[in-house]
């Protein structure tokens, strides 16, 4: 054994393991030495072998890459090449050492590493524009280590490069515009090219060739063509030029070019010109309307709105009501009449484009007017009326027309408007007018005739001068008067049946007449001629004819009607109406309930009729329709209507109702299926029992109107006997009272209970007395008369009354009361003071002044007849006293009097 290696190791002698005795040392190694195996009782006899050591290395460092981070460039569009090669270190020797380079991650379809040299390649070209323009490679370097491998890593960004490869490329160009005569360096559009490269590569500029460089150019680096010399519209509209891109700063270089249309818009900036300065026309001074006069004409450059020319006449209050251009596009002048005088004339006439602002221009135009003016006749009237009636036939003479001079020349009259419906006829020459048609007044009842008066001249010099004065027209207004035409029926003679049981007012048949009048000629009513029987009568406005009371009736009635207009010859027409009424009974009537509102019902009866004798196949006639409800007060209040209907065979003859009820059971489902048509709706029918005959509400009313005239009538009459018995207790009390004032003045020198003499005063009493009872003789009596009617109304009281107390004096002599009236007492006195104290009563209650002032002279009565000296008219206001006491107060007797 070398000394080196055995002072690494150590053996156990009895069991032969060699250890190590310190750290080996690798530069010692590999190393060699020999171990004996010696027996134990003979040392002669032993063994050796050979033991071959090795030392292995371990694997202490991994890896290493002089950078975690590597940039490498690739161009585009180059094929599979080498982009970079990386190189690790690794400290460990031998296998520990040894390195190997592969892809952790990345794109393994566009790169690949050799695994020995760690060259890093591309597999595929790369394109800048499509795809991702840099790429992150994750590369390791693994040992070959034992126990285990160690890595080391490095992450390499490549980045494509760039290149020229791509032109430029215009964007979509519409068409550009600008306006003639715009300033230069006016952008009139912007040009765009665009590159897909990047940098210089995409570095793009412009250029124009096309041959319009002298009046376009463009800016080379934004695009935008603008104005190098203001264009003109009417030297040239439309350019078409050319545009190149071009990216010149790296190779290789694209050019790129498009077209662009540039339109010139036309500025109104040219004038319209007349093609003369001034122009000249003759024309005559009598024209008709339109006659030509001149045209004239202007050109304008310019186009479409701004080259358009219209004319027009300049304003001149002398001329230019007389002329008027025809056509504003045209230029032609036309007159509109006839002119006011001969000579010459100026008009100016301006031709204006329509551009904006418009631009125009003007031109003189010198008229000879040449007087040719013709005699014009003359109306006596320019406007007449006439009056004619209607159905006076044809070449019945309306009016003549006359001129007031003619000059010795022949006159033509034509009527220039109004008998469009040659309804007239005109006589040229004579000038009268007759009517061509039967005038009539329902068709036309007003016609408006312009007449005109011509000198009769060549049909030419006729066109030229006809209706250009007022002075030859005349307006004729006639007016048809109505008269009244006879109405007439629509029919001879009218039919209609019916039974015998059917309710007052049933309707019969309704008759029409037509009366071509209008206004009360025209108005109709209805009436029965001779109609002695009460069986039927008929509406006067409607005409419909109605039952009154056909009851147990039987037979066929003949009734005249008479149609009556309302004019003032009333005239009239006739038909005959023929109604048959058949027998029937009451108790053949059916009732039949439709489950629907009985308004409804009514506005639909007909069709409901209808249905009832298209199921039934009978004649079905309608008695009456009503509900439970008090259906005149609400005739919407219920869900149910009845229908009562009696049938009657094709011979006439009454249908018993049992039938009927039986036939409208088997039909009832077909009948409701049709009634729903007609209601729009379900409908139920059924049969209900007919009730027993209840007052019809015509009998109701008559019975209500008969029971208020009675009551009316015994309220009268309990006012006459109470009105009678008031006048007799009014009566009495006046007799009564003037009894008792005839007393006080009988005995002018009876004195109070004081011994006052009253005589004197008593008669001024009185007079006032009169002129209070006067006047309310006027209030009262005398309503809206004079004062001379009152004042006969007074006396005539006063002598009514006189006459009364002189009856009743006469009476009082046969039974002494003489006697009484002579005594003079106190009662007398006391009687004479309370009349004057009622009298000034009654003047409180008085405001006015008497109405009527009568002047008593008091004198002493002659003792035959104390009551001559006694105005009784005083005592008139006691006639209008109400009062319900038999003997009622002298004192309430006057205040009410005077209230009243």
């Amino acid at each position: 054994m070398d000394v080196n290696v055995c002072s690494y190791f150590i053996i156990d002698s009895s069991t032969g393991i060699v250890r190590t005795k310190k750290n080996l040392e690798l530069e010692d190694f590999p190393a060699i030495f020999n171990v004996r195996a010696t027996d134990s009782s003979t040392a002669s006899i032993f063994n050796e072998v050979s033991v071959n050591v090795t030392v292995i290395d371990e694997n202490d460092f991994p890896p290493v890459f002089p950078s975690s981070l590597l940039e490498a460039r690739l161009e585009e569009n180059l094929p599979a090449t080498q982009i970079i090669q990386l190189e690790a270190e690794d400290n460990d020797t031998g296998r520990n050492g040894f390195l190997t380079y592969g892809i952790l991650s990345g794109d393994r379809l566009k790169f690949r590493i050799d695994e020995a040299t760690g060259i890093l390649y591309s597999t595929t070209s790369f394109d800048y524009e499509e795809e991702p323009t840099e790429y992150q490679v994750v590369i390791y370097a693994e040992d070959d280590g034992i126990p285990e491998k160690k890595r080391g890593y490095c992450t390499v960004v490549i980045k494509i490069i760039d290149v020229n490869d791509w032109p430029p490329v215009f964007d979509p160009v519409t068409e550009f515009s600008v306006n003639e005569n715009v300033p230069v360096g006016f952008i009139v559009g912007k040009i765009t090219a665009t590159d897909r490269d990047t940098g210089d590569n995409a570095f793009v500029v412009y250029n124009l060739t096309g041959g319009a460089e002298n009046i376009f150019e463009i800016d080379e680096i934004n695009g935008n063509i603008q104005i190098k010399n203001s264009p003109d519209y009417e030297t040239m509209n439309k350019y078409n030029l050319t545009v190149n891109a071009v990216n010149n700063k790296s190779a290789p270089f694209f050019q790129a070019t498009t077209h662009v249309t540039v339109l010139v818009m036309d500025v109104n900036d040219n004038a319209p010109v007349f093609a003369q300065d001034s122009y000249s026309a003759s024309i005559n001074m009598i024209n008709p309307v339109g006659a030509h006069v001149i045209t004239v004409s202007a050109t304008d450059k310019d186009q479409g709105l701004n080259g358009l020319v219209e004319y027009y006449i300049l304003p001149d209050q002398n001329f230019i009501p007389f002329f008027l251009i025809e056509d504003m596009s045209e230029g032609k002048i036309i007159t509109t009449g006839s002119l006011p005088r001969s000579g010459e004339m100026h008009l100016t006439v301006m031709a204006r484009d329509k551009g904006s602002p418009s631009l125009n221009a003007t031109a003189v135009i010198t008229l000879n007017v040449l007087d040719n003016s013709p005699f014009v006749p003359r109306f006596n009237r320019s406007e007449i009326s006439v009056s004619v009636l209607e159905n006076t036939g044809v070449d019945y003479l309306i009016y003549d027309f006359t001129v007031i001079e003619t000059s010795g020349k022949q006159i033509d009259y034509t009527i220039a408007s109004g008998n469009e419906k040659g309804h007239f006829r005109l006589d040229p020459k004579s000038g009268q007018l007759r009517t061509a048609v039967n005038l009539n007044y329902e068709e036309v009842s007003e016609y408006v005739l312009l007449v005109e008066a011509n000198e009769n001249l060549p049909s030419a010099a006729q066109a030229q001068y006809a209706s250009l004065f007022a002075e030859n027209v005349a307006m004729l207004r006639v007016s048809v008067q109505d008269v009244n035409e006879e109405p007439v029926f629509l029919s001879d003679t009218y039919s209609a049946r019916i039974p015998n049981s059917v309710p007052y007012k049933y309707p019969v048949i309704t008759v029409q007449a037509t009366d071509p009048d209008s206004g009360d000629n025209g108005r109709l009513l209805y009436s029965l001629v001779d109609n002695e029987s009460n069986e039927f009568d008929i509406d006067e406005n409607t005409g419909q004819v109605f039952t009154v009371s056909v009851a147990g009736k039987a037979g066929t009635f003949y009734l005249e009607v008479q149609a009556t207009d309302q004019g003032t010859s009333r005239l009239t027409a006739r038909t005959t109406v023929n109604v048959t009424v058949d027998p029937s009974s009451s108790n053949n009537i059916v009732v039949v309930a439709l489950s629907e509102i009985i308004n409804i019902v009514e506005r639909n009866i007909i069709e409901v009729k209808r249905v009832l004798e298209d199921k039934l196949a009978w004649n079905v006639y309608v008695v009456d329709v009503y509900s439970n409800e008090f259906e005149r007060k609400a005739r919407s209040s219920t869900d149910v209507t009845y229908v009562q209907i009696i049938a009657f065979d094709e011979a006439n003859q009454e249908v018993p109702a049992e039938d009927v009820k039986r036939k409208l059971q088997e039909q009832k489902s077909n009948i409701e299926t049709e009634l729903e048509k007609i209601f729009a709706r379900p409908v139920t029918t059924s049969i209900e029992e007919a009730s027993a005959d209840s007052a019809s509400p015509e009998l109701i009313a008559t019975i209500v109107l008969s029971v208020l005239l009675a009551c009316s009538l015994i309220g009268f009459l309990a006012y006459v006997a109470f009105t009678i018995r008031r006048k007799r207790k009014q009566e009495q009390y006046l007799v009564k009272h003037q009894a008792e004032i005839a007393e006080g003045i009988d005995n002018p020198w009876a004195t109070d209970k004081n011994g006052s003499v009253k005589s004197l005063e008593k008669l001024e009493h009185v007079n006032n007395v009169e002129k209070e009872t006067l006047e309310f003789s006027n209030m009262g009596n005398a309503k809206g008369g004079d004062s001379d009617k009152d004042l006969i109304q007074a006396d005539e009281k006063r002598s009514y009354l006189e006459t009364l107390l002189l009856d009743f004096n006469s009476n009082d002599e046969d039974n002494g009361a003489p006697e009484k009236a002579a005594e003079p007492s106190n009662e007398d006195a006391q009687h004479t003071a309370d009349f004057r104290a009622q009298q000034d009563c009654f003047l409180t209650d008085r405001d006015e002044e008497p109405a009527l002032s009568l002047t008593l002279h008091p004198t002493t009565p002659p003792p035959e007849k104390n009551l001559k000296g006694v105005k009784f008219s005083e005592v008139a206001i006691i006639l209008d006293a109400e009062s319900e006491d038999d003997e009622p107060d002298t004192t309430d007797g006057f205040c009410t009097a005077a209230n009243a």
